[in-house]
């Protein structure tokens, strides 16, 4: 027995830990399914778990049974009750025991050559955990639970609050069963044929659009070349491969994504399309917030018209702080509105839920990505219940909600508002003192709207709204932070070299379950976040970070500087200045099931920094990070589609550094591109997937479109690489360009039903990678297509002896190598047709 005392309480918790195993001798009988009586088919049979040896014991060390490691939520084994942690021990009566390297193959080939609708029995062994709480004695409660690892115990704090001055025991017991579980195999996803709505509908002006001078010219390359037959056979079946990939499905599937991926060719239009709409929101000096909502609202199939009504009418010139006020806190309120209808769907419980279990998914999906490998029966639970009542919350009313928000950092109000308050700070004579703020506080209201002098000024509590005219200001506490027991907020920092810092999740700009807005008008700034969630990020929400001037540092730890997860739409726009952005991953437009992101940088000679947080997960991963960052759609594999996510910067010379999943590309139909505008040169650096990559049924765009750039990939897979039912393009406009040397699955690479894309359009570049890798592909069978194309004429270098300058080579059977002596839009068909039989 073990006593826990607490100064100052007169408590005492004793825990008997006799968790003792005991072997149940008594089988359960098979439980029942809702689908038990599903029609057998042809379609191949799928359980849904993810599986691995559980040895025997030290006598039969060789020997082994089947471990459930994971169970697919919402298949086969998740409906008929298997959960993480079983043993499985027989299948229709026969031993699973096999050697320890065959027992998974062994099971696996037993499933696999079942159909869909075949029912399987099996015999496992769950470990239960039960207990009995006691207090003086006497017993309370007794529970039991199926928990296939860990003893949960009740937080102690709440037991020592629940009985003060008392008692309290809690014995635990793990005991073993076995039982008999029933299912029935459902078809493979993907298997089952439905019918998917027209590309034509999903993206009507992608449909509309000139053919982009890409897409010709692979058409002209699969059409001309001696080998036309097999390249157009080969084009036209990963098409149906990708078009069959659609049938899985799930309610965060976004119609970009699904437009890309049926006509992968589009990438080139869509990706320059993306970067010209991004680009305009910073076109000029005036800051165009109404674009990037528009482009928010396209990507994630909201109405293309603002909902905005009745907005208030703004106060008169030379109005009083009073006056700014009562517009703020109508703007408020009419926002509030619109974040209460974004979960009017959603019961008490259900809202309670998501505010409670978002955080802790956040966290479990990165670090391990795989949210259905969690030990924890009940946390994983909670997760699948808040991804099914995620699908229930309405995206459209938390964007009306921002835009109603923005109306206060329009231009024209903005003057107008520095203009009256300072007017009003000349005019005070009293200043107003309020808790939290040292410095010069104009005017404060009962609603938490706060007007802030010129001053330098320090703010230690946080606030609604906080307009603040200038100074180098420190706000030491989460600013702009929406929450849901706070969901609208606003800052305004009107001038100086200002100091963001949290210590707390959800900070700068961050909207979770709501709408957080910070917008600083000038000055070198510096923002900190040792936690996530900052710096233009939201979580069921909606958060914005404007800078618009100045050499500013970002620094945060993950979910931070444009990103978004569950249904969600973030943004950082940065102004002028050589700014630095640094974080451990999972930011800088990373977007997650149902999400947006963009970081858009303008000007300045900027750098991005997105590694070093948690060790990269491949076996080979010593010394590398994962990264997930840098333009990135990541999706949780089997469960939510990935989201839209994008890093656009417009000028300067750039460097870029990033850990595995990074710098433009897409994981389980998700999209990312990094586009980098300008003719200066950049950097880029990558460990394994970068520069444009795609895996799982995804897709990825990179576009540079100019300078003399330098590219890195420590472990491979970059320079558009498309893996398993994936979709790549790479895009360099000029410059002469150094490939550095790294792995060969790169510069145009696929496999497992992938294509890639990579198209460098001028410039006397250098190679150091043997490029167009194509295959394996023994995940489904059938074929993958690379594309490498090097145009203009230039005198280029390759490493590899096999490429040469104005040659055609192929690499296997579906690797095209490509050096013309002029850009691919300017040769006719004879022209290319010789170079192509001159192969």
């Amino acid at each position: 027995m073990a006593y826990l005392a607490r100064t100052n309480i007169q408590s005492v918790l004793l825990l008997l830990a006799a968790l003792t195993l005991s072997a149940c001798s008594q089988i359960v009988p098979p439980t029942e399914l809702p689908h038990a009586s599903l029609p057998k088919t042809e379609l191949p049979g799928y359980l849904g778990i993810i599986m691995a040896a559980e040895p025997i014991g030290e006598a039969q060390e060789d020997r082994a049974l089947v471990r459930v490691v994971a169970v697919v939520p919402g298949s086969s084994a998740d409906l008929a009750g298997l959960q993480s942690g079983d043993i499985l021990v027989s299948l229709d009566g026969e031993p699973i025991e096999r050697p320890r390297k065959e027992v998974t193959a062994f099971l696996r080939s037993q499933i696999q050559s079942l159909g869909a609708g075949t029912e399987l029995v099996f015999k496992i062994k769950r470990r239960t955990v039960s207990d009995q709480l006691s207090v003086d004695g006497q017993l309370l409660e007794t529970t039991q639970s199926g928990l296939a690892g860990s003893v949960v115990i009740p937080h102690w704090e709440r037991l020592l609050n629940a009985y003060p001055n008392q008692r309290v025991t809690l014995e635990g017991r793990v005991s073993e069963q076995e039982k008999l579980i029933t299912t029935v195999l459902s078809p493979k996803p993907g298997t089952e044929e439905r019918e998917l709505p027209e590309n034509a509908i999903l993206r009507p002006d992608l449909a509309k659009a000139d053919i982009s001078v890409e897409e010709v010219f692979v058409h002209k390359v699969i059409r001309l070349s001696p080998s036309q037959a097999a390249l157009n056979q080969s084009y036209q079946e990963l098409l149906k491969r990708f078009e069959k990939d659609q049938m899985i499905d799930d309610p965060f599937r976004l119609n970009t994504v699904r437009y890309l991926h049926r006509d992968p060719l589009k990438l080139s239009l869509a990706t320059r399309s993306l970067g010209a709409d991004l680009q305009q929101v910073q076109s000029g000096k005036q800051l165009n917030l109404d674009q990037l909502i528009k482009v928010a609202r396209a990507q994630l199939d909201l109405p293309n018209t603002s909902v905005l009504v009745s907005l208030p009418i703004r106060p008169l010139k030379r109005a009083t702080a009073a006056e700014h006020g009562r517009y703020l806190e109508q703007l408020l309120a009419l926002a509030q509105a619109k974040v209460d209808q974004a979960f009017v769907e959603l019961s008490i419980e259900e809202r309670g839920l998501l505010a409670q279990v978002l955080p802790t998914l956040a966290e479990q999906f990165s670090e391990r990505l795989f949210l259905y490998l969690d030990d924890d029966v009940q946390r994983l639970e909670r997760h699948n219940q808040a991804l099914n009542i995620l699908k229930k919350v309405d995206l459209n009313s938390l964007v009306a909600a921002a835009e109603v928000m923005s109306v206060a950092i329009e231009p024209d109000y903005l003057s107008q508002l520095e203009s009256d308050l300072r007017l009003f700070e000349q005019q005070q004579r009293d200043p107003v003192k309020v808790k939290g703020v040292k410095g010069e506080v104009l005017w404060h209201s009962e609603k938490g709207i706060l007007f802030a002098g010129s001053g330098n000024n320090q703010y230690l509590e946080g606030f609604p709204v906080i307009i603040d005219l200038g100074g180098s200001d420190q706000y030491r506490v989460p600013v702009a932070a929406a929450r849901p027991d706070s969901p609208i907020a606003l800052l305004i920092d009107l001038g100086g070299d200002d100091r963001y810092q949290s210590t707390q999740a959800f900070a700068q700009g961050t909207g979770f379950m709501g709408v957080g807005i910070l917008y600083d008008h000038a000055g070198n700034d510096r923002y900190t976040s040792n936690q996530p969630f900052a710096q233009g990020s939201a979580l069921s929400g909606v958060g914005l970070l404007i800078d618009r001037r100045g050499d500013d540092l970002y620094r945060g730890i993950r979910f931070t500087q444009a990103s978004a997860l569950g249904k969600g739409f973030a943004a950082v726009v940065d102004g002028s200045g050589d700014d630095e952005f640094d974080a451990g991953g999972f930011a800088q437009g990373f977007a997650g099931p149902g999400a947006f992101t963009a970081l858009i940088s303008k000007g300045g000679d900027d750098r991005y920094h997105a590694s070093g947080l948690y060790r990269s997960s491949y076996s080979n991963g010593v010394g590398i990070y994962k990264g997930f960052s840098q333009g990135v759609g990541v999706g949780f594999r089997h469960q939510a589609s990935g989201g839209i996510g994008v890093l656009l910067d417009d000028g300067g010379e750039d460097a870029y550094e990033a850990g595995n999943f990074s710098q433009g590309g897409g994981y389980y139909f998700g999209w990312g591109a990094l586009i980098d505008l300008g003719l200066q040169s950049d950097a880029y650096e990558g460990s394994r997937y970068a520069q444009g990559f795609a895996s799982h049924s995804a897709l990825g765009s990179f576009w540079d479109q100019g300078g003399d750039d330098y590219y890195q990939s420590w472990v491979g897979a970059a320079n558009s690489a498309a893996w398993d039912l994936s979709a790549t393009i790479f895009l360099d406009d000029a410059g002469d360009d150094f490939y550095a040397k790294g792995h060969s699955f790169s510069l145009g690479a696929s496999a497992h039903n992938g294509l890639a894309l990579f198209l460098d359009r001028q410039g006397k570049d250098t190679y150091q990678v043997y490029p167009a890798s194509s295959g394996p592909n023994n995940y489904h069978g059938g074929p993958s297509l690379s594309f490498f194309v090097d145009a203009g004429g230039d005198e280029d270098s390759y490493l590899v002896n096999k490429v040469s300058n104005n040659q055609v080579n192929q690499r296997g059977e579906s690797g095209i190598i490509l050096d013309l002596p002029l850009f691919w839009g300017q040769m006719n068909d004879q022209e290319f047709k010789r170079l192509l039989e001159a192969e």
